[in-house]
């Protein structure tokens, strides 16, 4: 979002949006309040620590929550609160699709084939709307950097060396 608001006000060379977790849609995403929800409900239930594993599996899946390194995960689940106040950002952000045509910045999408289907109706939304993109999707899931670092390199330092 805040890299999107960026290319909305000021003018970048090139932007790259890793499956941005908002709407595909201007509409409110009755899907992203009821997960808000439940992270509400988790949070008084069992405590920060098991919201933020909620939001883990959630996004990244059981699997790669599972294969995080200890010290990652706990540090991760640890920052339940900067994720509670992101989930509340993206419920209130309008993306405002009828404005995109008019950006000029070029704007990479990157997504994971192996990612949360949430993702996806949001990386075609942007590629519609936004005339200068680029849609991607490459092995990996939503830690694309980490899981496919050396394709996911390749096609930043392509797109960066073309803006």
């Amino acid at each position: 979002m805040i890299a999107l608001e960026l290319a909305r006000t000021r003018e970048l060379r090139g932007a790259v949006l890793i499956e941005p977790p908002m709407r595909a849609a201007d509409a409110p995403d009755p899907a992203q309040a009821a997960f808000l929800g439940e992270f509400d409900r988790e949070l008084a239930a069992r405590g920060g620590a098991a919201a933020g594993e909620l939001f883990l599996r959630t996004a990244i899946g059981d699997t790669a929550f599972e294969r995080m390194p200890p010290a990652l995960r706990e540090r991760a689940v640890g920052r339940w609160r900067e994720i509670r106040g992101d989930s509340a950002a993206l419920v209130a952000y309008a993306p405002r699709y009828a404005e995109l045509p008019r950006l000029t910045t070029p704007v990479l999408l990157v997504g994971g084939e192996r990612s949360s289907s949430y993702f996806r109706p949001t990386l075609h939304a942007l590629a519609a709307a936004l005339p200068h993109a680029r849609l991607e999707i490459i092995a990996g899931g939503h830690m694309l950097h980490a899981e496919s670092a050396r394709r996911f390199n390749e096609l930043v330092a392509d797109f960066t060396d073309h803006c």
